[in-house]
């Protein structure tokens, strides 16, 4: 990573770089940018969309698959206590 004259690394290939992602996640959920290198997406309504889309048994699959993951809320909901 380049550095400046004052010895600190140049971000600015990190921040366009970041800025490309955010702004490619961004186009269809709200976002939040927390730092440099980190945002919180909104994905509720997507979410939402494609769970209605889904067919039937699709439910049973997202069953199986939420203990792999974090859902704000929803933490003992399908697990018990697993988290």
């Amino acid at each position: 990573m380049p550095s400046n004259l004052v010895g600190k690394a140049d971000l600015n290939a990190y921040r366009i770089a970041c800025f490309k992602l955010v702004s490619i996640l961004a186009r269809n959920d709200p976002y939040e940018g927390v730092s440099i290198d980190k945002v919180y997406l909104n994905l509720t309504d997507s979410t939402e969309a494609m769970l209605k889309k889904s067919p039937p048994h699709g439910l049973e699959v997202l069953v199986k698959e939420i203990p792999k993951s974090h859902v704000l809320g929803h933490e003992n909901e399908v697990c018990g206590n697993a988290f």
